[in-house]
């Protein structure tokens, strides 16, 4: 049974220490760019350069080539920065707290959470009209002058114009109660009419790829000579540049951006869930005090 703990302890301890050196690689990430960059220098520096010409033969292979392997690299390791990311404890706070608010919210509560939405769509919409106006030096009487067609200067007309033009944010019941993403339709669309239209968006990155490796012949270089080694190798640095601005874009994306994303639907839902304590609290003393007054 010892050995079994221990065995377990030296997984986690494993586990721990490799996300450490993870997190530790994505921190000092500007560091490796900067030492790659260096590196390309030197190499520039030592050598004679001149710009191939742009005839297809000898150019657009090759770069097509390398943009197809830049797109794969750069999604590959930004998908696997996101999953990085979302072991982050700033990540995991947030859905813990969503998590904790979603699980208060019942079936019995969606027409509530409904109207709420529609309520604070419009103060949201409010709130950012008169943020809007202050910075632009707009007031209320201006708004009234625009609508009653009194002439005002070309700019402050704009502004107005601006002002005025400014929508209110689409927020559902669906939109807060799903992890995955703010959705603009109704939580009763059907996602099978969509779903045909977002599996080819999604394989068309792949489709091009595949055309242009396919149609791309490789055979080996005869007579290489070290000039043919360093230009190969030259333009092989930009891959690892990409690679490094991928991993850490999806660790970023996950730990700052879905992160305050869940923890701002998380803040709309408390507040709802206290509006919704509050309304049940006063709907049961109502007849406590209807019946005090009878008596």
């Amino acid at each position: 049974m010892k050995k079994t703990d221990e065995f377990e302890r030296a997984l986690l301890d494993t586990g721990d220490n490799i996300k450490r050196g993870l997190v530790t690689v994505i921190n000092n990430m500007g560091k490796a760019v900067a030492l790659i960059a260096g590196a390309v220098a030197i190499l520039v520096t030592f050598t004679d350069i001149t710009m191939a010409s742009l005839v297809p033969k000898d150019f657009l292979p090759p770069l097509a080539a390398l943009i197809v392997c830049s797109y794969i690299i750069y999604f590959s390791l930004e998908d696997a920065g996101e999953e990085l990311g979302k072991k982050t404890e700033e990540y995991m706070e947030a859905c813990q707290k969503y998590n904790a608010a979603r699980e208060k919210i019942g079936g019995e509560d969606i027409d509530m959470l409904r109207d709420f939405c529609r309520r604070y769509s419009e103060e949201e919409l409010e709130f950012r009209r008169k943020s809007f106006m202050l910075t632009k030096g707009i007031s209320l009487s201006d708004i009234e002058k625009y609508k009653a067609g009194v002439p005002m200067p070309r700019r402050k007309r704009k502004e107005v114009r601006r002002a005025l033009s400014l929508k209110a944010v689409s927020l559902t019941p669906g939109a807060l109660l799903s992890r995955e993403k703010w959705s603009r339709k109704s939580e009763l669309s059907n996602p099978e009419k969509s779903k045909l239209a977002l599996l080819i968006i999604k394989i068309l990155p792949s489709t091009l790829c595949m055309i242009v490796t396919v149609s791309i012949m490789l055979s080996f270089k005869s007579d290489m000579t070290a000039s043919d080694v360093i230009n190969s190798i030259f333009k092989l640095t930009a891959l690892p540049l990409i690679g490094f601005k991928g991993y850490s874009a999806g660790y970023s994306y996950s730990k700052c951006n879905m992160s305050l994303w869940l923890e701002t639907k998380a803040n709309i839902l408390t507040k709802f869930i206290a509006e919704k304590d509050s309304v049940k609290s006063s709907c049961e003393e109502l007849p406590e005090k209807v019946n005090q007054t009878v008596n």
